[in-house]
Protein backbone atom coordinates (compact mmCIF):
# COMPACT_ATOMS: atom_id res chain seq x y z
CA UNK A 1 0.00 0.00 0.00
CA UNK A 2 1.60 3.60 -0.84
CA UNK A 3 0.28 6.74 0.86
CA UNK A 4 -1.55 8.81 -1.41
CA UNK A 5 -2.70 12.88 -0.66
CA UNK A 6 -6.10 14.41 -1.58
CA UNK A 7 -5.87 17.13 -2.83
CA UNK A 8 -9.76 18.23 -1.88
CA UNK A 9 -9.83 17.08 1.83
CA UNK A 10 -5.73 17.66 2.11
CA UNK A 11 -5.42 14.58 4.04
CA UNK A 12 -3.45 11.73 3.34
CA UNK A 13 -4.98 8.37 2.74
CA UNK A 14 -3.74 5.01 1.98
CA UNK A 15 -4.56 3.54 -1.47
CA UNK A 16 -3.48 0.81 -3.59
CA UNK A 17 -0.73 3.14 -5.36
CA UNK A 18 -0.47 3.29 -9.50
CA UNK A 19 1.95 0.24 -11.56
CA UNK A 20 5.34 -0.13 -10.69
CA UNK A 21 8.14 -1.76 -12.61
CA UNK A 22 11.06 -3.82 -10.52
CA UNK A 23 13.73 -5.32 -11.71
CA UNK A 24 15.82 -8.71 -11.25
CA UNK A 25 19.16 -8.10 -9.97
CA UNK A 26 20.38 -10.80 -11.79
CA UNK A 27 19.13 -10.80 -15.20
CA UNK A 28 18.44 -7.23 -15.65
CA UNK A 29 14.77 -8.09 -16.89
CA UNK A 30 11.97 -5.71 -16.00
CA UNK A 31 8.44 -7.19 -14.51
CA UNK A 32 5.65 -6.00 -12.40
CA UNK A 33 2.74 -3.54 -13.04
CA UNK A 34 -0.58 -4.04 -11.66
CA UNK A 35 7.63 31.08 -3.45
CA UNK A 36 9.61 34.44 -3.04
CA UNK A 37 10.59 37.62 -4.55
CA UNK A 38 11.35 36.86 -8.52
CA UNK A 39 14.22 36.53 -9.43
CA UNK A 40 16.35 39.17 -12.15
CA UNK A 41 15.36 38.96 -15.47
CA UNK A 42 17.61 36.59 -17.11
CA UNK A 43 18.30 35.48 -20.78
CA UNK A 44 15.95 31.92 -20.97
CA UNK A 45 16.39 31.17 -24.39
CA UNK A 46 19.29 28.90 -24.55
CA UNK A 47 17.95 27.50 -21.59
CA UNK A 48 14.64 27.08 -23.38
CA UNK A 49 15.98 25.31 -26.49
CA UNK A 50 18.21 23.17 -24.90
CA UNK A 51 14.82 21.97 -22.72
CA UNK A 52 13.14 21.27 -25.68
CA UNK A 53 15.49 19.07 -27.13
CA UNK A 54 16.10 17.07 -23.81
CA UNK A 55 12.09 16.87 -23.03
CA UNK A 56 11.41 15.46 -26.93
CA UNK A 57 14.10 12.58 -26.34
CA UNK A 58 12.80 11.67 -22.60
CA UNK A 59 10.01 9.47 -23.61
CA UNK A 60 12.62 7.84 -26.47
CA UNK A 61 15.37 7.16 -23.42
CA UNK A 62 12.24 5.60 -21.66
CA UNK A 63 12.12 2.77 -23.73
CA UNK A 64 15.31 2.59 -24.86
CA UNK A 65 15.87 1.43 -20.96
CA UNK A 66 13.17 -1.03 -21.05
CA UNK A 67 14.56 -2.84 -24.66
CA UNK A 68 18.15 -2.89 -23.34
CA UNK A 69 16.93 -4.24 -20.42
CA UNK A 70 19.91 -2.97 -18.03
CA UNK A 71 18.33 -1.63 -15.08
CA UNK A 72 20.88 -2.59 -12.47
CA UNK A 73 23.27 1.07 -12.20
CA UNK A 74 22.31 4.66 -11.04
CA UNK A 75 21.56 5.04 -14.69
CA UNK A 76 18.85 2.74 -14.88
CA UNK A 77 17.14 3.43 -11.43
CA UNK A 78 16.50 6.56 -12.75
CA UNK A 79 14.99 5.33 -16.09
CA UNK A 80 12.86 3.13 -14.09
CA UNK A 81 11.76 5.92 -12.26
CA UNK A 82 10.81 7.96 -15.56
CA UNK A 83 8.71 4.67 -16.32
CA UNK A 84 7.00 4.27 -13.22
CA UNK A 85 5.63 7.87 -12.81
CA UNK A 86 3.58 8.46 -16.34
CA UNK A 87 1.23 7.02 -16.86
CA UNK A 88 -1.57 7.15 -20.00
CA UNK A 89 -4.40 9.25 -19.02
CA UNK A 90 -7.65 7.49 -19.35
CA UNK A 91 -9.16 9.57 -21.65
CA UNK A 92 -6.22 8.92 -24.06
CA UNK A 93 -7.13 5.29 -23.55
CA UNK A 94 -10.72 5.81 -24.51
CA UNK A 95 -9.80 8.08 -27.31
CA UNK A 96 -7.70 5.00 -28.22
CA UNK A 97 -9.68 3.92 -31.86
CA UNK A 98 -6.17 2.42 -33.62
CA UNK A 99 -8.08 -1.25 -33.43
CA UNK A 100 -10.37 -0.12 -36.38
CA UNK A 101 -7.76 2.14 -38.26
CA UNK A 102 -5.66 -0.92 -38.28
CA UNK A 103 -8.33 -2.57 -39.90
CA UNK A 104 -8.15 -3.88 -43.64
CA UNK A 105 -11.16 -1.09 -43.89
CA UNK A 106 -13.00 1.04 -42.26
CA UNK A 107 -15.35 3.73 -42.59
CA UNK A 108 -15.00 7.58 -40.04
CA UNK A 109 -17.92 9.88 -40.40
CA UNK A 110 -17.63 13.71 -39.05
CA UNK A 111 -20.54 15.69 -38.94
CA UNK A 112 -20.87 19.19 -37.45
CA UNK A 113 -22.90 22.61 -37.56
CA UNK A 114 -22.06 25.99 -36.96
CA UNK A 115 -24.82 28.94 -37.09
CA UNK A 116 -26.06 28.82 -41.14
CA UNK A 117 -23.88 25.57 -41.75
CA UNK A 118 -23.59 22.71 -41.55
CA UNK A 119 -20.99 19.36 -42.80
CA UNK A 120 -22.01 15.88 -43.31
CA UNK A 121 -18.59 13.76 -44.80
CA UNK A 122 -17.68 9.98 -44.75
CA UNK A 123 -13.94 8.80 -45.55
CA UNK A 124 -13.91 4.91 -46.61
CA UNK A 125 -10.87 2.93 -46.80
CA UNK A 126 -9.58 -0.18 -47.91
CA UNK A 127 -6.29 -1.27 -49.20
CA UNK A 128 -7.52 -1.17 -53.12
CA UNK A 129 -9.51 2.67 -52.86
CA UNK A 130 -10.17 5.44 -50.64
CA UNK A 131 -13.34 7.50 -50.95
CA UNK A 132 -14.37 10.77 -49.60
CA UNK A 133 -18.58 11.81 -50.06
CA UNK A 134 -20.44 14.14 -48.40
CA UNK A 135 -21.91 17.60 -48.38
CA UNK A 136 -22.37 21.26 -47.31
CA UNK A 137 -25.03 23.11 -46.31
CA UNK A 138 -25.01 27.01 -46.30
CA UNK A 139 -28.18 28.98 -45.31
CA UNK A 140 -30.35 26.24 -46.19
CA UNK A 141 -28.88 24.95 -49.39
CA UNK A 142 -27.20 21.56 -49.31
CA UNK A 143 -24.65 20.39 -51.99
CA UNK A 144 -23.27 17.08 -52.31
CA UNK A 145 -19.95 15.66 -53.69
CA UNK A 146 -18.06 12.67 -54.02
CA UNK A 147 -14.30 11.10 -54.50
CA UNK A 148 -12.44 8.22 -55.39
CA UNK A 149 -9.24 7.44 -55.24
CA UNK A 150 -7.14 4.91 -56.20
CA UNK A 151 -3.60 3.32 -57.63
CA UNK A 152 -3.90 5.07 -61.00
CA UNK A 153 -6.09 8.22 -60.48
CA UNK A 154 -8.51 11.03 -58.40
CA UNK A 155 -11.94 10.70 -59.38
CA UNK A 156 -14.12 13.66 -58.37
CA UNK A 157 -17.99 14.47 -58.53
CA UNK A 158 -19.81 17.85 -58.05
CA UNK A 159 -23.05 18.10 -58.69
CA UNK A 160 -23.56 21.98 -57.94
CA UNK A 161 -21.40 22.54 -60.77
CA UNK A 162 -22.10 19.95 -63.45
CA UNK A 163 -24.18 17.09 -62.80
CA UNK A 164 -23.31 15.52 -65.82
CA UNK A 165 -19.18 15.46 -65.44
CA UNK A 166 -16.82 13.11 -63.43
CA UNK A 167 -13.59 15.31 -62.94
CA UNK A 168 -10.41 13.00 -63.07
CA UNK A 169 -6.68 13.12 -62.55
CA UNK A 170 -4.59 10.69 -63.72
CA UNK A 171 -1.43 11.20 -61.39
CA UNK A 172 0.33 7.94 -62.76
CA UNK A 173 0.99 10.12 -66.07
CA UNK A 174 2.63 13.54 -66.79
CA UNK A 175 -0.06 16.38 -66.84
CA UNK A 176 0.53 19.25 -68.76
CA UNK A 177 -2.77 20.64 -69.06
CA UNK A 178 -4.22 24.55 -68.02
CA UNK A 179 -4.61 24.03 -64.72
CA UNK A 180 -1.25 22.25 -64.29
CA UNK A 181 0.01 25.75 -65.30
CA UNK A 182 -2.23 27.79 -63.18
CA UNK A 183 -1.27 25.40 -60.03
CA UNK A 184 2.53 26.28 -60.80
CA UNK A 185 1.70 30.22 -60.29
CA UNK A 186 0.87 28.86 -57.14
CA UNK A 187 4.57 27.11 -56.33
CA UNK A 188 2.73 23.68 -56.90
CA UNK A 189 4.37 21.25 -59.86
CA UNK A 190 2.43 18.47 -61.59
CA UNK A 191 5.20 16.03 -59.90
CA UNK A 192 4.63 17.58 -56.59
CA UNK A 193 0.61 16.98 -56.70
CA UNK A 194 1.58 13.08 -58.01
CA UNK A 195 3.66 12.41 -55.38
CA UNK A 196 1.21 13.47 -52.69
CA UNK A 197 -1.24 11.80 -53.93
CA UNK A 198 0.33 8.65 -54.47
CA UNK A 199 1.55 8.59 -50.60
CA UNK A 200 -2.05 9.33 -50.08
CA UNK A 201 -2.97 6.20 -51.50
CA UNK A 202 0.22 3.71 -50.42
CA UNK A 203 -0.69 4.67 -46.88
CA UNK A 204 0.99 1.36 -45.92
CA UNK A 205 4.08 2.07 -47.80
CA UNK A 206 4.77 5.10 -46.39
CA UNK A 207 4.00 3.36 -42.36
CA UNK A 208 7.31 1.24 -43.93
CA UNK A 209 9.62 4.35 -44.49
CA UNK A 210 8.40 6.03 -41.08
CA UNK A 211 9.64 2.56 -39.47
CA UNK A 212 12.94 2.66 -41.34
CA UNK A 213 13.52 5.94 -40.46
CA UNK A 214 12.12 5.50 -36.62
CA UNK A 215 14.42 2.69 -36.77
CA UNK A 216 17.58 5.15 -37.21
CA UNK A 217 16.63 7.44 -34.84
CA UNK A 218 16.25 5.00 -32.22
CA UNK A 219 19.77 3.39 -32.67
CA UNK A 220 20.97 7.09 -32.35
CA UNK A 221 19.14 7.18 -28.92
CA UNK A 222 20.23 4.10 -27.63
CA UNK A 223 24.44 4.97 -28.63
CA UNK A 224 23.67 8.58 -26.56
CA UNK A 225 21.76 6.32 -23.43
CA UNK A 226 24.92 4.02 -23.48
CA UNK A 227 27.38 7.23 -23.19
CA UNK A 228 25.49 8.91 -20.14
CA UNK A 229 27.21 8.78 -17.34
CA UNK A 230 25.27 9.05 -13.75
CA UNK A 231 26.45 9.57 -10.32
CA UNK A 232 24.77 9.88 -6.92
CA UNK A 233 24.77 13.67 -5.51
CA UNK A 234 23.21 15.44 -2.21
CA UNK A 235 19.15 13.91 -0.97
CA UNK A 236 17.15 16.91 -1.13
CA UNK A 237 13.35 17.24 0.82
CA UNK A 238 10.22 17.78 -1.59
CA UNK A 239 6.40 18.17 -0.83
CA UNK A 240 4.99 14.66 -2.30
CA UNK A 241 1.41 13.86 -0.98
CA UNK A 242 1.09 16.61 1.31
CA UNK A 243 4.22 15.54 3.22
CA UNK A 244 8.03 16.21 3.56
CA UNK A 245 9.63 13.70 2.12
CA UNK A 246 13.79 13.14 1.42
CA UNK A 247 14.64 11.67 -2.17
CA UNK A 248 17.35 10.54 -3.48
CA UNK A 249 19.52 12.66 -5.92
CA UNK A 250 21.13 11.39 -9.43
CA UNK A 251 23.05 13.65 -11.89
CA UNK A 252 24.32 13.62 -15.20
CA UNK A 253 25.09 16.28 -17.98
CA UNK A 254 23.81 16.62 -21.95
CA UNK A 255 26.49 18.00 -23.96
CA UNK A 256 26.09 19.84 -27.33
CA UNK A 257 27.83 16.97 -29.02
CA UNK A 258 24.92 14.18 -27.51
CA UNK A 259 22.21 16.96 -28.79
CA UNK A 260 23.63 17.17 -32.01
CA UNK A 261 23.80 13.13 -32.68
CA UNK A 262 20.17 13.15 -31.57
CA UNK A 263 19.23 15.95 -34.06
CA UNK A 264 21.30 13.62 -36.64
CA UNK A 265 18.83 10.86 -36.21
CA UNK A 266 15.92 13.43 -36.70
CA UNK A 267 17.93 14.70 -40.19
CA UNK A 268 17.99 11.02 -41.46
CA UNK A 269 14.14 10.72 -40.77
CA UNK A 270 13.29 14.36 -42.26
CA UNK A 271 15.29 12.80 -45.20
CA UNK A 272 13.17 10.29 -46.27
CA UNK A 273 10.11 11.81 -46.41
CA UNK A 274 8.69 11.09 -42.87
CA UNK A 275 7.27 14.33 -42.69
CA UNK A 276 5.42 14.73 -45.93
CA UNK A 277 4.38 18.30 -46.13
CA UNK A 278 5.42 19.18 -43.11
CA UNK A 279 9.04 18.16 -44.04
CA UNK A 280 10.80 22.08 -44.70
CA UNK A 281 9.04 22.89 -41.38
CA UNK A 282 11.15 20.26 -39.91
CA UNK A 283 13.86 21.20 -41.44
CA UNK A 284 13.64 24.82 -40.24
CA UNK A 285 13.26 23.96 -36.41
CA UNK A 286 16.37 21.79 -37.20
CA UNK A 287 18.51 24.18 -38.82
CA UNK A 288 17.71 26.61 -36.04
CA UNK A 289 18.37 24.15 -33.32
CA UNK A 290 22.06 23.57 -35.02
CA UNK A 291 22.90 27.19 -35.55
CA UNK A 292 21.94 27.65 -31.52
CA UNK A 293 24.40 24.58 -30.50
CA UNK A 294 27.16 25.97 -32.48
CA UNK A 295 27.18 29.17 -30.88
CA UNK A 296 27.57 27.59 -27.54
CA UNK A 297 30.04 24.68 -28.26
CA UNK A 298 30.97 24.37 -25.05
CA UNK A 299 27.23 23.51 -24.13
CA UNK A 300 26.39 21.41 -20.77
CA UNK A 301 23.23 20.92 -19.28
CA UNK A 302 23.18 19.38 -15.73
CA UNK A 303 20.37 17.23 -15.38
CA UNK A 304 19.47 16.10 -11.92
CA UNK A 305 16.67 13.80 -11.07
CA UNK A 306 14.97 13.11 -7.50
CA UNK A 307 13.37 10.06 -6.59
CA UNK A 308 11.24 8.88 -4.03
CA UNK A 309 9.46 5.17 -3.34
CA UNK A 310 10.67 4.39 -7.32
CA UNK A 311 9.18 7.36 -9.19
CA UNK A 312 10.35 10.96 -9.88
CA UNK A 313 9.86 14.13 -6.97
CA UNK A 314 11.41 16.07 -9.48
CA UNK A 315 13.49 16.86 -12.22
CA UNK A 316 16.04 19.94 -12.98
CA UNK A 317 18.12 21.38 -15.45
CA UNK A 318 21.02 23.95 -14.94
CA UNK A 319 22.89 25.82 -17.60
CA UNK A 320 25.28 28.56 -17.43
CA UNK A 321 23.74 30.22 -14.31
CA UNK A 322 19.95 29.55 -15.43
CA UNK A 323 18.14 26.53 -13.93
CA UNK A 324 14.79 24.80 -14.59
CA UNK A 325 12.79 22.40 -12.24
CA UNK A 326 9.59 20.48 -12.64
CA UNK A 327 8.53 18.88 -9.37
CA UNK A 328 6.03 15.98 -9.04
CA UNK A 329 3.51 16.74 -6.18
CA UNK A 330 1.60 13.53 -6.31
CA UNK A 331 -2.26 12.88 -5.57
CA UNK A 332 -4.07 9.96 -6.46
CA UNK A 333 -0.98 9.79 -9.05
CA UNK A 334 2.42 10.98 -8.65
CA UNK A 335 1.77 13.88 -11.68
CA UNK A 336 -1.61 14.91 -10.80
CA UNK A 337 -0.11 17.79 -9.03
CA UNK A 338 3.03 19.10 -10.63
CA UNK A 339 4.82 22.53 -10.31
CA UNK A 340 7.13 23.95 -13.14
CA UNK A 341 9.71 26.65 -11.80
CA UNK A 342 12.53 28.85 -14.25
CA UNK A 343 14.99 30.18 -11.75
CA UNK A 344 13.17 29.51 -8.80
CA UNK A 345 10.17 31.18 -10.24
CA UNK A 346 7.05 29.46 -10.54
CA UNK A 347 5.77 29.53 -13.97
CA UNK A 348 3.22 27.25 -14.10
CA UNK A 349 1.22 24.84 -11.67
CA UNK A 350 -0.79 21.89 -12.68
CA UNK A 351 -3.43 21.33 -10.02
CA UNK A 352 -5.69 18.08 -9.90
CA UNK A 353 -7.98 16.49 -7.87
CA UNK A 354 -10.49 13.20 -8.26
CA UNK A 355 -14.26 13.09 -7.02
CA UNK A 356 -15.93 9.74 -7.44
CA UNK A 357 -15.02 8.94 -11.23
CA UNK A 358 -14.71 12.41 -12.59
CA UNK A 359 -10.86 13.83 -12.87
CA UNK A 360 -10.33 17.66 -12.64
CA UNK A 361 -7.15 19.34 -13.63
CA UNK A 362 -6.42 23.05 -13.83
CA UNK A 363 -3.92 24.49 -15.23
CA UNK A 364 -2.54 28.25 -14.08
CA UNK A 365 0.25 30.45 -14.96
CA UNK A 366 1.85 33.15 -13.01
CA UNK A 367 -1.50 33.22 -10.76
CA UNK A 368 -3.68 33.19 -13.42
CA UNK A 369 -5.81 30.40 -14.24
CA UNK A 370 -6.04 29.43 -17.94
CA UNK A 371 -7.15 26.27 -18.60
CA UNK A 372 -9.56 24.00 -16.79
CA UNK A 373 -10.19 20.21 -17.83
CA UNK A 374 -12.27 17.41 -16.10
CA UNK A 375 -13.38 14.09 -17.22
CA UNK A 376 -15.85 11.51 -15.77
CA UNK A 377 -14.36 7.58 -16.64
CA UNK A 378 -17.45 6.13 -16.19
CA UNK A 379 -19.77 8.45 -18.29
CA UNK A 380 -17.01 9.20 -21.19
CA UNK A 381 -17.87 13.12 -20.54
CA UNK A 382 -16.08 15.74 -20.50
CA UNK A 383 -15.51 19.60 -20.55
CA UNK A 384 -12.92 22.26 -21.19
CA UNK A 385 -12.26 25.30 -20.87
CA UNK A 386 -9.52 27.79 -21.88
CA UNK A 387 -9.06 31.44 -21.49
CA UNK A 388 -6.20 33.83 -23.66
CA UNK A 389 -5.19 36.65 -21.80
CA UNK A 390 -4.35 39.62 -24.40
CA UNK A 391 -1.84 42.39 -24.45
CA UNK A 392 -4.51 45.10 -23.34
CA UNK A 393 -5.44 43.28 -20.37
CA UNK A 394 -8.71 41.90 -21.95
CA UNK A 395 -9.69 38.11 -22.20
CA UNK A 396 -11.33 35.79 -24.42
CA UNK A 397 -12.99 32.71 -23.27
CA UNK A 398 -13.34 28.99 -25.24
CA UNK A 399 -15.04 26.37 -24.06
CA UNK A 400 -15.90 22.63 -25.13
CA UNK A 401 -18.40 19.91 -23.57
CA UNK A 402 -18.53 16.23 -25.05
CA UNK A 403 -18.67 12.54 -24.74
CA UNK A 404 -16.76 9.93 -25.93
CA UNK A 405 -18.16 6.31 -26.32
CA UNK A 406 -15.78 3.09 -27.08
CA UNK A 407 -17.78 -0.12 -27.80
CA UNK A 408 -16.85 -3.01 -30.02
CA UNK A 409 -18.64 -1.97 -32.84
CA UNK A 410 -17.82 1.47 -33.19
CA UNK A 411 -15.71 4.61 -31.63
CA UNK A 412 -17.55 8.26 -31.49
CA UNK A 413 -16.42 11.96 -30.16
CA UNK A 414 -19.24 13.96 -29.55
CA UNK A 415 -19.08 17.77 -29.43
CA UNK A 416 -22.29 18.84 -27.86
CA UNK A 417 -20.85 22.19 -27.02
CA UNK A 418 -18.14 24.21 -28.51
CA UNK A 419 -17.87 28.04 -28.30
CA UNK A 420 -15.05 29.91 -29.77
CA UNK A 421 -14.72 33.24 -28.16
CA UNK A 422 -16.88 35.83 -26.78
CA UNK A 423 -17.26 37.04 -30.22
CA UNK A 424 -16.72 33.63 -31.98
CA UNK A 425 -19.12 31.30 -33.14
CA UNK A 426 -20.48 27.91 -31.35
CA UNK A 427 -21.20 24.76 -32.86
CA UNK A 428 -21.40 20.62 -32.63
CA UNK A 429 -19.68 18.00 -33.47
CA UNK A 430 -19.11 14.21 -33.63
CA UNK A 431 -16.93 11.74 -35.07
CA UNK A 432 -17.31 8.06 -35.34
CA UNK A 433 -15.36 5.65 -37.01
CA UNK A 434 -16.41 2.01 -37.49
CA UNK A 435 -15.02 -1.48 -39.26
CA UNK A 436 -15.91 -2.06 -42.66
CA UNK A 437 -16.54 -0.04 -45.88
CA UNK A 438 -18.25 0.07 -49.18
CA UNK A 439 -16.98 2.33 -51.82
CA UNK A 440 -19.62 3.06 -54.49
CA UNK A 441 -18.28 3.90 -58.07
CA UNK A 442 -18.36 7.49 -59.33
CA UNK A 443 -20.19 7.30 -62.83
CA UNK A 444 -20.04 10.55 -65.60
CA UNK A 445 -18.73 11.96 -68.81
CA UNK A 446 -14.69 12.39 -68.24
CA UNK A 447 -13.23 15.69 -67.32
CA UNK A 448 -9.37 15.09 -67.61
CA UNK A 449 -8.31 17.81 -65.20
CA UNK A 450 -4.92 17.34 -65.58
CA UNK A 451 -4.57 17.54 -69.87
CA UNK A 452 -7.58 19.43 -70.71
CA UNK A 453 -6.33 22.92 -72.91
CA UNK A 454 -7.38 26.26 -72.16
CA UNK A 455 -10.42 26.04 -74.30
CA UNK A 456 -11.21 22.82 -72.76
CA UNK A 457 -11.12 24.74 -68.94
CA UNK A 458 -13.01 27.92 -70.66
CA UNK A 459 -16.05 26.20 -72.24
CA UNK A 460 -16.21 24.36 -69.16
CA UNK A 461 -16.38 27.59 -67.12
CA UNK A 462 -18.66 29.43 -69.58
CA UNK A 463 -20.93 26.50 -68.79
CA UNK A 464 -20.85 26.47 -64.91
CA UNK A 465 -21.33 31.12 -65.60
CA UNK A 466 -24.90 30.17 -67.45
CA UNK A 467 -26.06 27.54 -64.99
CA UNK A 468 -25.49 29.61 -62.02
CA UNK A 469 -26.56 33.07 -63.38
Amino acid sequence: MEENFDPMSRESQETSGGDNFYFDAKTGELSGGSGGEPPKKKKLLPLIISLAVVLAAAVAVVIIGVVTGAFLSDKNKVIAAVANTFETPQIIKDMDFSEFITSDAYTMDIKGEADDVSIDVEYLHTNERQAINGSIGVLGSEEEFSSILDDKQLKLKIPFLDDKKMFVYHYDQENTGYFMGVLEEYGITSKELNQFLESLHNGSEQGDSNFEANKELFKSMIEIYQNLEFKRIDKRTFNIDGKNVTCAGYETVITAQMINEILDGIQKAVDTGVFNSSTADMQGIINSLRYALNESNDLQIRMKYYIYKKKLAAVRWELNGEDAEIRFEGGTTRTQNIGVYVSGLQILKINGTTEGEKDTVVLSSLGSEWMRGSYNKGTGEFEASLILYNYDYSQENYYMKGKITKEKEYGEIEISELDTGDNGISMKMKFTIRPGATIKDIEGEEFDIGNATVYECMEFFGDIYDRLF
